[in-house]
């Protein structure tokens, strides 16, 4: 009985750590997706700047892509930080990366997590555009109020000039 117990402790903290590695291995390619989404909302931010005067939704909207471009930039920062004291080469810094490997790997962890935490807060964004009718940016539109606004001012202008009302 102990056995079978230490048997499966065993089995199942080989498979953690399998996980653990293959979590550690992708944290390079999680941070060269997180640069390029980093390049997309910089380029989002420069369009948004010149709508945020046209409500408060836009405006929470800018800021919130904002505050996580400003975490994805730290992020990749302190992972670059991290290679960069992995490569330097000469024997007392091979001797100091082999005695501080597991704080290394821990920053990596936590590197691979912030990631992960900022790519499902960008997904949050993404998913409160479709909820709040938000259109994008490049369009010219805002959310769904605006739009409401823009259309019946429209639609009055239409049938004020079908009456010949406007320029008689």
């Amino acid at each position: 009985m102990a056995e079978a117990v230490v048997s499966f402790a065993v089995e199942r903290l080989g498979d953690l750590l399998i996980e653990e590695a293959s979590f550690l291995h992708g944290v390079t390619d999680k941070v060269a997706e997180i640069q390029v989404e980093l390049r997309r909302m910089k380029c989002f931010l420069k369009d948004a700047d010149a709508r945020q005067g046209e409500g408060e939704t836009i405006r929470n909207w800018v800021a919130e892509i904002r505050e996580n471009a400003f975490d994805a930039e730290d992020t990749i920062d302190a992972f670059v930080l991290k290679v960069a004291l992995r490569r330097r080469s000469g024997f007392l810094n091979i001797l100091k990366r082999y005695a501080c490997i597991f704080s290394e790997l821990i920053a990596l962890h936590k590197v691979g997590t912030k990631i992960d935490d900022i790519k499902t807060r960008i997904s949050g964004l993404t998913t409160s555009l479709q909820t709040y009718n938000i259109k994008s940016i490049g369009e010219g539109q805002g959310s769904s109020g605006i739009n409401a606004r823009n259309d019946s001012t429209k639609q009055r202008l239409i049938l004020a000039s079908s009456d010949g009302i406007v320029g008689e």
